[in-house]
C-alpha cells in the first residue's frame, strides 16, 4: 500500500496556520470590492490592476486555507502548485498599480518631461518612466513564474530543478522592479517638495501627503520581495507561517490598503485635464493651472 505525500506540510504549510489563512482570505474581500468600485468611478489602470491583485490574493489564500485545513487538498500537488503560481503572479498587479500611480502623480506635478531635474537624475527619470518597458519586464516575470510553478510539479528531477531556477529568476526580476519603484518614489518626493505640494490648501489628504503613502507602499513591496528572495532556495522556510505572514502577507495587505486613501489616485479625467492645460500653456512651472488661484508658496530650498 502506497503512502500518500502531504505536499503542503513538505512545503511548510501546516494546520496551525489555518486561522491566519482564513483571515487573509476574508480581509481581501473589502479591497477587492472597493477597487472594483473605484475602477469604474476613476477609470484608471491603477485600480484595475488592484482588482487583479486583490482577486489573486483572495484565491491564493483560499487555496492556502484548503491546504492547511484539508488533508485531501494537502495531498494534491496540483492545488499546491496552483496556490504558488497564483500567489507569485498576483504580485504583478500590486507593483504595476504602484508604478502607474507614481507616473500619474508625476504628470500631475510636472508640466513637462524634466520635472526640474538635470543631469543623471533627468536621464534616470526618463528611462524609468517608459511604461512599455515596465509592462514587458513584469510580463516576463509572470511568464517565468508560471512556467517555473508548472515545472516544479514535474516528476522529472531535472524539470523540477529548471522550475526552481525559473521561479528564482522571476523573483529577482520582481526585486529589480521594486527597486525601480523605490527610486521613482524618491524622485517624485523631490519634485513634490520642489513645488510645495505639502503646502496646498483645500485638497484631500491623499493628494497633499500622497508621497508619504507612496513611500510606505514602496517599502512594503520591498520588504515582501526581499523576504521571498532571501528564502527562495528553501520553500519550507519561505512558507513557514511565523515568517511568511508578517514579512510577506501583511506588507502586501498594508500596501493595497494605502491605495484606498482619498485623493491619492488621480482619475482619468483629472489626468486629461492636466495634460490639456499643459499643452495650452495654462500651467506654471509648479504644475498648477494659471487659471487657478495659487494654493501654496513654492518651496525653493
Amino acid at each position: 500500500m502506497s503512502t500518500k505525500i502531504n505536499y503542503a506540510v513538505f512545503d511548510g504549510i501546516h494546520r496551525s496556520e489555518l486561522p491566519a489563512a482564513i483571515i487573509f482570505t476574508v480581509i481581501y474581500v473589502p479591497p477587492l470590492l472597493i477597487s472594483i468600485l473605484l475602477a469604474f468611478r476613476k477609470k484608471t489602470s491603477v485600480y484595475r490592476s488592484l482588482v487583479l491583485f486583490s482577486l489573486t490574493r483572495l484565491v491564493s489564500f483560499a487555496l492556502r486555507s484548503a491546504l492547511a485545513g484539508n488533508t485531501s487538498a494537502a495531498e494534491n500537488e496540483s492545488i499546491l502548485i496552483a496556490e504558488q503560481v497564483i500567489y507569485s503572479v498576483g504580485f504583478a498587479g500590486l507593483i504595476y498599480s504602484a508604478y502607474t500611480l507614481i507616473i500619474d502623480r508625476d504628470e500631475m506635478v510636472n508640466p513637462g518631461d524634466t520635472g526640474g531635474r538635470t543631469g543623471i537624475f533627468l536621464l534616470l527619470g526618463r528611462v524609468l518612466k517608459y511604461r512599455n518597458v515596465m509592462r514587458l519586464t513584469i510580463t516576463v516575470a509572470i511568464i517565468l513564474g508560471i512556467c517555473g510553478g508548472i515545472k516544479a510539479g514535474d516528476t522529472d528531477p531535472s524539470q523540477r530543478t529548471a522550475g526552481s531556477a525559473l521561479r528564482e529568476t522571476a523573483l529577482y526580476i520582481f526585486l529589480v522592479v521594486v527597486c525601480v519603484l523605490n527610486a521613482l518614489t524618491l524622485l517624485l518626493a523631490a519634485d513634490e517638495r520642489r513645488v510645495g505640494v505639502w503646502e496646498w490648501d483645500h485638497v484631500a489628504f491623499g493628494e497633499r501627503y500622497g508621497i508619504l503613502i507612496l513611500l510606505v507602499i514602496a517599502l512594503m513591496c520591498l520588504t515582501r520581495e526581499a523576504y521571498l528572495v532571501s528564502t527562495t532556495s528553501n520553500l519550507a522556510t519561505q512558507d513557514n507561517a511565523a515568517a511568511f505572514y508578517p514579512l510577506a502577507a501583511l506588507p502586501e495587505f498594508i500596501a493595497v490598503m494605502m491605495f484606498m486613501v482619498p485623493g491619492l489616485v488621480p482619475s482619468k479625467i483629472e489626468l486629461l485635464e492636466r495634460a490639456n492645460a499643459s499643452k495650452s500653456g495654462r500651467v506654471t512651472d509648479s504644475g498648477i493651472s494659471m487659471t487657478q488661484d495659487p494654493r501654496y508658496t513654492p518651496n525653493r530650498v
